[in-house]
C-alpha cells in the first residue's frame, strides 16, 4: 500500500514538472471599436458574442484553455482612445474606420475582414495576452482643439456678413426705444442656438454613421473647400483694400441681403416684438451660413477628422467664441457709440478680417494634415 501511495505521489509530482500541462494560459483580450447606429457594427457583435468563451491553444508543453474576454469602446464618446490605438498600431488613413478590432499585435479594420479572420485568428492563440497601448496625452488633445475652436470662432465672427446685419438690426432697435439691450440678447441668443443645433446635428449624423471613408474624406474635403475660401478670401482683402466693395466675391448675394434687410424692419416693428425677434436671430443664422458659416463647417470637420475628445464641448465653444465679436458690438452701440462709426470701421478694416480669415483657414488644413 505504501509502495502504490509513493508511486502515485510520484506520478503527480512527474505530470506537475511537465512544462505546460498545469500552466495558466494568458486570456484572450480583444478591444473592439464601434458608434451606435451602424449596420457594420451590429454585425461585427454577432461574430464577437459567437466567439466561445474559451479557446484551446497549443503550445510546446501540450495544450492549455485561454479565456476570451472582449472590450468594447464607442469611439463617438472616447474618440482619444481610439486615436490612441490607431497611432500605437499605425494603422493607415483610409483603414482607420469602425468596426476595428485590436489583439497583442494585430488589428483587423472593417467588417469584410472581421468576419473573414477573427474566429480564425482568435482559435489559433493570436489574441492571447493582454493589449499594451500609450495612454492619450491629454494635456495636448485637449489643448489644440479647444484654442483651435476658440481662433476659429473668434476669426468667424469678425465676418462683415454678420456684423453689417447685427448693426442694422441694432440701429432700427434703438429707433423703437423699446428695450433694445433685451431685444439685441434674444437676437444673439437665438443666433447661438441655432448654430449650435446645426453644429450639433452635423456632429451627431457624422458619429452615428462614420462610413469608412469619412475620415479621409474629411480631411480632402477640408483641404479642397479651404484652397478656394482662402482665394476667395485674399481676392476680398485685396479689393477691400482698393475699396472696392462691390467686387467682394465672399458674401450673401445682393438680393438676400435685400430681403433680410426688409425681414429686420419689419421685425422691428412688429407687435409682438420679443418673439418676433427670437425667430429673425434663427432666420438670419440661417441666411448668415452661407457666408459666415464656411469656417464652422471646416472646424466641424477638423474635429471629425482629429477625433478629438469632448467635440460637443467644443461645439459650444466654437459658438461662443463666435457670438463674442456681435456681442461687443452690441455692448458698444448700447453704450453710446454711433452704429454709422461702427459701420465705417468695419469697412476700413475689412481687408484684415478677410486676411484674418485666410490664415485661419490656413491652419485648420495644416492640422488636418500634420497633428
Amino acid at each position: 500500500m505504501k509502495r502504490i501511495s509513493a508511486l502515485l505521489i510520484s506520478l503527480i509530482l512527474c505530470l506537475l514538472t511537465i512544462p505546460g500541462v498545469c500552466e495558466a494560459l494568458p486570456d484572450s483580450h480583444i478591444i473592439y471599436l464601434y458608434v451606435p447606429a451602424c449596420e457594420s457594427c451590429a454585425r461585427a457583435v454577432e461574430i464577437l458574442e459567437s466567439l466561445p468563451e474559451s479557446v484551446t491553444i497549443s503550445h510546446p508543453g501540450g495544450q492549455g484553455e485561454s479565456r476570451v474576454n472582449v472590450e468594447r469602446i464607442d469611439v463617438s464618446q472616447h474618440p482619444e482612445m481610439a486615436m490612441q490605438l490607431f497611432s500605437d498600431y499605425e494603422v493607415p488613413d483610409d483603414m482607420r474606420i469602425t468596426p476595428c478590432v485590436f489583439f497583442q499585435d494585430h488589428y483587423l479594420s472593417g467588417i469584410a475582414a472581421i468576419e473573414k479572420d477573427l474566429l480564425s485568428m482568435v482559435n489559433s492563440g493570436l489574441a492571447a495576452g493582454k493589449i499594451e497601448f500609450s495612454e492619450p496625452a491629454e494635456d495636448q488633445a485637449e489643448a489644440i482643439p479647444l484654442v483651435r475652436a476658440i481662433g476659429a470662432g473668434l476669426i468667424a465672427g469678425l465676418n462683415t456678413c454678420a456684423l453689417s446685419m447685427l448693426l442694422l438690426f441694432l440701429s432700427l432697435i434703438l429707433e423703437t426705444r423699446k428695450k433694445a439691450g433685451l431685444l439685441a440678447g434674444c437676437f444673439l441668443s437665438a443666433k447661438f442656438i441655432c448654430y449650435l443645433l446645426i453644429g450639433f446635428v452635423l456632429l451627431e449624423l457624422m458619429q452615428k454613421f462614420n462610413p469608412y471613408w469619412l475620415q479621409p474624406l474629411a480631411k480632402w474635403i477640408l483641404t479642397l473647400m479651404g484652397c478656394i475660401l482662402i482665394s476667395l478670401n485674399l481676392w476680398d482683402a485685396w479689393q477691400a483694400r482698393r475699396e472696392n466693395f462691390g467686387n467682394i466675391r465672399n458674401q450673401l448675394p445682393s438680393k438676400l441681403r435685400g430681403k433680410l434687410h426688409k425681414i429686420i424692419r419689419a421685425v422691428t416693428q412688429s407687435g409682438v416684438l420679443i418673439p418676433a425677434v427670437i425667430a429673425l436671430g434663427f432666420l438670419v443664422a440661417l441666411g448668415e451660413f452661407l457666408c459666415a458659416g464656411q469656417l464652422f463647417l471646416m472646424q466641424l470637420l477638423a474635429e471629425v477628422h482629429s477625433g478629438a475628445n469632448r467635440q460637443i464641448f467644443h461645439l459650444v465653444i466654437y459658438c461662443l467664441s463666435f457670438i463674442a465679436p456681435s456681442a461687443t458690438l452690441c455692448t458698444l452701440v448700447l453704450a453710446g457709440q454711433s452704429h454709422r462709426r461702427l459701420s465705417a470701421f468695419l469697412a476700413n478694416h475689412m481687408a484684415a478680417a478677410k486676411l484674418a480669415t485666410a490664415a485661419a483657414m490656413l491652419i485648420l488644413i495644416l492640422s488636418a494634415w500634420i497633428l
